[in-house]
């Protein structure tokens, strides 16, 4: 009896043991089944990953050649912007110069400049005065044109009125001889 208990006992702690084990293949097994989906989807990343990097490589071996055509163009830029720059610095350096020598002769020829304005200025004066007096000369001359007229209609009423006394002298006389031979004739 106390066997059979025993044996009752194990039984029933093997049954309880088998049922824990049971329970616990159950849980492995979905363990196993949730390591085999994790599995599936870290094997389908790593498929994904790899297209994607494959992909990425391709990208990258077909724009390297783009992307050392444009470092070479950025090479040129710099270059020719340096260039420009050494260009620009030593065009700035004459225009400077030339700046410079234009304001010395500036200078020079501020003398003669303001020395020329006075002459201006004087010449000017003298135009003036000249118009002034062309103008009163013009007037003048205007002025003895309209006397020289009036003298020339003077002198020809002076002519006509000499011709006119003329002929009355030349008819007085005619007159007067012939009375002086009439009173000839008479005494």
């Amino acid at each position: 009896r106390e066997e059979a208990a025993a044996a009752r006992t194990a039984a029933a702690s093997a049954s309880v043991a088998v049922a824990e084990a049971k329970a616990k293949a159950a849980r492995l097994e979905d363990a196993a089944e949730h390591v085999a989906a994790d599995l599936a989807r870290a094997k389908s990343d790593v498929n994904t990953s790899a297209a994607k990097a494959s992909e990425a490589n391709a990208e990258v071996c077909r724009l390297r050649p783009a992307l050392t055509a444009a470092e070479e163009r950025a090479r040129t830029a710099e270059r020719d912007a340096a260039s420009a720059r050494t260009v620009g610095e030593k065009e700035v350096a004459a225009l400077t110069l030339e700046l410079s020598a234009a304001r010395a002769h500036r200078a020079a020829l501020e003398p003669r400049v303001e020395h020329l304005g006075a002459e201006l200025a004087e010449s000017r004066a003298e135009a003036k005065v000249a118009k002034a007096e062309s103008e009163y000369l013009r007037a003048a001359g205007t002025e003895v044109r309209d006397r020289s007229a009036a003298t020339e209609v003077e002198r020809s009423i002076a002519q006509r009125e000499n011709t006119a006394l003329r002929e009355l002298v030349s008819k007085l006389e005619g007159a007067a001889a012939a009375t002086a031979s009439q009173r000839a004739g008479i005494e």
